[in-house]
């Protein structure tokens, strides 16, 4: 069953006019790993911070076998917005050794539906746990910078802005605003789904990347250096980097290496052996014949 009380998640999207869309979850979140939720209502962002792109974080354990094939089914959606969806997954099948199928029944791995007012996903194999009557994935607003994102959570990738080392927090402003409409949490909530950083040990990284397509856009005010972050509008460099890391392509077999059996190397030692003892009594033949030509000129 899906949980009711979905893990908050954060996304900025930037537009052409520079307004972002900041999302929120006004239910009570549960602890992770669940459901990342996203509601939306504005923010303006300027200035941009310094870009640092080249790393990723995804949730430890929670990554499909490589090589998999995943099932995925629709609740609901139109052509156009199932296609969408296909084109999302076929963008990370670029970087990840994983196969995606659209079957028109199930049992399905991923249930993508678009019920207005929120996007959300299961992280990663998480998914397997919902019983099949209902959505492990929800694209209920935004376009592809979304959907790239929430299927970035399917595949176990995690936030990038509760990355240790990278936001640095306003935290004074951050408590401010979300302690008010439209959220109207309690500070424990708040370092919960904002403040604290991921736990080192549940994790896998290399970094932090502003860039990411699982990081969300900050506005300038929750920043202690005044300076917004514009998140991730595709998926990044390091992105790619590393679900390709995590979803690895076995490497083809070297064409200049040969495999010898163990019998098989026995009579190859043994064959060179007599080639070394017809070569050691052809040198000696040939040092004494040598020696006979010598003793002839004298």
């Amino acid at each position: 069953m899906k949980n009711t009380n979905p893990f908050f998640a954060l996304i900025i999207l930037v537009g052409i006019s520079g307004w972002c869309s900041f999302c929120t979850n006004t239910g009570k979140p549960d602890k992770p790993p669940v459901v990342v939720t996203d509601t939306l209502s504005s923010w303006h962002c300027t200035p941009i911070a310094p870009l640092v792109e080249d790393r990723a974080v995804g949730m430890a354990g929670k990554f499909w076998p490589k090589g998999s094939t995943i099932k995925i089914g629709f609740v609901g959606g139109t052509a156009i917005q199932k296609d969408a969806v296909k084109a999302s997954y076929a963008r990370w099948k670029e970087s990840a050794n994983l196969n995606f199928e659209y079957p028109p029944t199930g049992p399905y791995n991923i249930r993508v539906a678009f019920a207005p007012g929120s996007a959300w996903s299961y992280i990663g194999t998480d998914g397997n746990s919902v019983s099949a009557q209902y959505p492990t994935l929800n694209f209920g607003f935004g376009g592809t910078a979304v959907i790239d994102h929430e299927a970035g959570h399917s595949l176990g990738c995690l936030h990038e802005q509760q990355i240790k080392g990278g936001v640095c927090w306003n935290e004074a402003n951050v408590i401010a605003d979300l302690s008010g409409p439209p959220n109207n949490w309690n500070i424990a909530t708040i370092r919960f789904n904002v403040l604290d950083y991921h736990n080192p040990a549940n994790i896998i990284t290399n970094g932090y990347d502003q860039r990411s397509i699982m990081h969300y856009a900050i506005p300038a005010r929750w920043t202690c250096n005044g300076l917004a972050i514009n998140g991730g509008t595709e998926i990044s460099v390091a992105d790619r980097a590393f679900i390709a890391a995590r979803y690895p392509y076995t490497q083809p077999p070297d064409p200049t290496t040969i495999t010898i059996s163990t019998a098989n190397a026995a009579k190859i030692i043994a064959q060179l052996e007599k080639v070394s003892l017809s070569a050691d009594k052809a040198n000696v033949d040939a040092k004494a014949a040598l020696s006979l030509a010598k003793s002839l000129l004298k």
